[in-house]
């Protein structure tokens, strides 16, 4: 495992700008990048590899990491992608849950998907962690395309519309057959209305909250697969 050790100082754009070394991004491409990881829990479907943590400083918390872990799933019939996850956690339990997450699925060499992101409640309107880490990710996102020597995609799928101005904001752009969706979102609200969605057992049992999904009126179903969906893509250059 690729380990930094040491706290971070400084101001917070100081520290968000700190690049993962470019050991991982290299390895990534070459395929070796979980020789030396240790598994840090092994599942019926998946295993989870620790590749990298270091401390972070993060304002408003004590003994903060940022660790980075790569989830391999088996080859059973539900297909799920492998994928690198971006972690922040509190102390130095391994068991603990992340406060804020962001996972990349490995749709190809070139194309990564925005598969999972979250970022605990209370911290979600004041912290600034979403977009840290999200920045953190791409950070290496844009190391392996330099080591590959091909621009890399990051795709974002989402049906809230907290994300749409987010993904926005963060300089993803909607897919040319949904940019008339997406005007009639911003011109047009009064045909469409935000709910809760139904969530999964496990999910429910795990606390995960989810914010309100934008759904057309006149829509039954209250499923995520139910809510207006809209795909994002940044196109991340090797140079």
């Amino acid at each position: 495992m690729f380990k930094e050790s040491g706290a971070f100082h400084g101001e917070k754009e100081q520290s968000a700008s700190l690049s993962i070394p470019v050991e991982i991004a290299e390895h990534f491409v070459q395929g070796t990048l979980l020789d030396d990881a240790r598994i840090v829990y092994e599942g019926d479907k998946s295993v989870i590899y620790r590749c990298f943590e270091r401390d972070e400083d993060l304002p408003g918390f004590q003994n903060t990491k940022l660790r980075i872990d790569f989830k391999k799933y088996d080859n059973s019939p539900s297909e799920r992608l492998d994928r690198v996850c971006f972690e922040y956690v509190e102390g130095d339990d391994e068991q603990r849950m992340p406060f804020a997450e962001m996972h990349l699925a490995i749709q190809d060499p070139q194309t990564f998907v925005l598969e999972h992101r979250y970022v605990a409640p209370e911290l979600r309107t004041r912290s600034g962690l979403g977009t840290r880490l999200l920045e953190t990710a791409e950070g290496w996102v844009q190391q392996v395309a330099q080591a590959s020597g091909h621009p890399v995609s990051v795709i974002l799928k989402t049906g809230q519309e907290s994300v749409i101005r987010w993904a926005e904001k963060m300089g993803y752009e909607v897919a040319e057959e949904q940019r008339e969706l997406l005007r009639e979102l911003e011109t047009h609200p009064e045909s469409f209305e935000q709910d809760q969605v139904i969530l999964s057992e496990r999910s429910q049992a795990r606390g995960v909250v989810k914010d309100l999904y934008t759904f057309r009126k006149g829509t039954e179903g209250r499923y995520m697969e139910d809510a207006v969906r809209l795909t994002f893509t940044k196109n991340i250059s090797n140079e």
